[in-house]
C-alpha cells in the first residue's frame, strides 16, 4: 500500500463527492441545497478513511460502504421517498464507479505518479488542476447520461405552491404543464414559473423591482445598491425558454422557502428550486405552472 496523507485523501475526495454529489442531482433534477451538498461530500470524504482499517472481509467491506453512500445521500437529500431514494443512491454510485474506473485505467495505461486506486477509493497526489479536469469530466458525463433518468409524468394536474420569498409564506395554485420543461441552465434545479402579479405583494420591494428590470439592477454600483444587493442575495439569474408563441428569457429567483402540495393533501418541501418570473400565464385561475420533475417527486411516494 502507498504513503497517503490523511489531509490529501480527505480534501480530494471532498471535492471528487461534491461534484458527484452535484452531478447526481442534476440527473435526477432534484432541488437540494448547496450547504447540503457539503454536508455530504464532507462524510463522504471522512467514509473514505476507511482503506486505513486492517483488511476486512469482503461481506463486511461491501457493507460498510454501502451504509457509507447510503448515509451521504440520506444527509445531502431531502426525503422523496424509497424509490427516488434508491435511484439517488444508484446515481451517485454509477458516478462513483465511473470515476474509480477511469481513474484505474490511467494507472494501469498511462501510470501517472501520485495516482492511486485503493480499495476502490481514489488519491490524487497530483497538481490542483489536473485533480479538477478529472472530475470536471466525470461530471460532464454523468450529465451527458442525463435523458436516461427522465421522470414520467404524473396524473394529476392541479398542485398548490406554499412560497416565502421575504415577506411571511403564502399560496398559489399551480397547474401541471407537460410541455413545461425549463430548468436551471447552471445547476440543473427545477424552475417554476409564475405570474408576476401574483408576487408583488409579497416580494421585498427591492427584488421586485429587480425582476422588473434585471439589467438595470446587474449595472448598478456603489455601497447602496439595493437592487444589485437583492438580486445577488436571491441568486437572481435569466432564464432563457423556448414555446410555442416563440423564445427570451425569464429573470428567476431562488426563494428561501417553497412546499409544493399536490390535490390530496401530501406535501413535499422543494426549497432549492428557482422561480421564473412571466407577465402574465394566461391560464386562467392557475397562477404558476411546474414541470414533471417536481410532479414526479409525489409519483416516487406513491403509485400513480
Amino acid at each position: 500500500m502507498p504513503v497517503l496523507y490523511l489531509d490529501v485523501l480527505i480534501a480530494v475526495n471532498l471535492l471528487i463527492d461534491f461534484l458527484l454529489l452535484s452531478a447526481a442531482a442534476r440527473i435526477l433534477r432534484l432541488p437540494v441545497r448547496k450547504g447540503r451538498l457539503l454536508a455530504g461530500a464532507s462524510v463522504g470524504a471522512l467514509s473514505c478513511c476507511m482503506i486505513l482499517l486492517p483488511p476486512l472481509p469482503a461481506a463486511v467491506s461491501v457493507l460498510l460502504k454501502l451504509a457509507a453512500a447510503a448515509l451521504v445521500i440520506r444527509v445531502t437529500f431531502r426525503w422523496f421517498g424509497w424509490r427516488t431514494y434508491i435511484k439517488e443512491i444508484t446515481a451517485f454510485f454509477i458516478g462513483s464507479t465511473l470515476l474509480a474506473g477511469i481513474a484505474y485505467a490511467l494507472v494501469l495505461f498511462a501510470a501517472p505518479e501520485g495516482l492511486y486506486v485503493v480499495d476502490g477509493v481514489v488519491y490524487y497526489n497530483i497538481s490542483p488542476m489536473t485533480l479538477v479536469l478529472l472530475t470536471a469530466g466525470c461530471y460532464l458525463l454523468l450529465w451527458a447520461g442525463e435523458h436516461f433518468f427522465k421522470r414520467k409524468s404524473p396524473a394529476c394536474l392541479e398542485y398548490r405552491l406554499l412560497l416565502d420569498c421575504g415577506k411571511g409564506p403564502f399560496t398559489v395554485p399551480a397547474l401541471f404543464d407537460t410541455g413545461h420543461r425549463l430548468s436551471d441552465v447552471f445547476s440543473g434545479r427545477p424552475v417554476v414559473i409564475i405570474d408576476r402579479t401574483v408576487l408583488q405583494d409579497h416580494l421585498p420591494e427591492e427584488l421586485f423591482r429587480a425582476l422588473e428590470s434585471p439589467y438595470t439592477a446587474s449595472l448598478e454600483t456603489g455601497s447602496g445598491s439595493g437592487l444589485r444587493t437583492a438580486a445577488v442575495q436571491a441568486k437572481l439569474r435569466m432564464m432563457p425558454f423556448h414555446s410555442l408563441g416563440g423564445e427570451g428569457v425569464l429573470p428567476g429567483f431562488c426563494p428561501s422557502h417553497m412546499t409544493l402540495m399536490d390535490p390530496t393533501g401530501k406535501s413535499c418541501d422543494v426549497t432549492g428550486s428557482y422561480v421564473a418570473v412571466s407577465p402574465s400565464l394566461a391560464r386562467g385561475e392557475y397562477r404558476a405552472l411546474i414541470g414533471g420533475d417536481l410532479a414526479g417527486l409525489f409519483g416516487e411516494q406513491r403509485r400513480i
